[in-house]
């Protein structure tokens, strides 16, 4: 089955999804990976209406849903990404950049072995499976709790 490009709208991956159930034989998908947060959800609520235990889904973020999903054995796993860390680095690079501008900025920096910049900026990530989804879960609530 080719990429669904949904848009950002969970609709397209219901439909899509339905779709695909319908596929038998060599053409049967067995694994849905969603890139995007919603349609996790909307693949697993598809999932989870036509009792289809026998597929595997990878989701993006951390909504409730997902979370829950994760709990009930609809959805396999997820990635929890840190969106502060992300913006903190970006935001820390961009000021490094302004205060000590490269003589070029056109140049490729990637395999050179002196270049100030780096290749790749690991923000951090994190898989949330039914083995630690309860912990996650407890973490975010007591971490939502403390600051309120």
């Amino acid at each position: 089955m080719a990429p669904v490009a949904t848009g950002g709208d969970a609709s397209s991956a219901f439909d899509a999804t339905q779709q695909a159930l319908a596929k038998t034989g060599a053409d049967k998908v067995n694994g849905f990976v969603c890139l995007e947060s919603s349609s996790g959800n909307a693949v697993g609520e598809v999932l989870k209406r036509a009792n289809a235990t026998d597929r595997t889904v990878i989701a993006m973020d951390v909504n409730p849903e997902t979370l829950n999903m994760i709990g009930d054995g609809t959805i396999d796993s997820t990635i929890s990404q840190k969106p502060y860390t992300m913006g903190y680095y970006g935001l820390e690079m961009r000021g490094e950049l302004f205060l000590h501008k490269p003589d070029v900025l056109d140049h490729k920096f990637g395999p050179d072995t002196q270049s100030p910049l780096p290749v790749f900026v690991d923000t951090g990530a994190t898989l949330i499976d039914k083995g630690n989804v309860d912990h996650f879960i407890s973490e975010r609530d007591s971490a939502a709790s403390a600051g309120q």
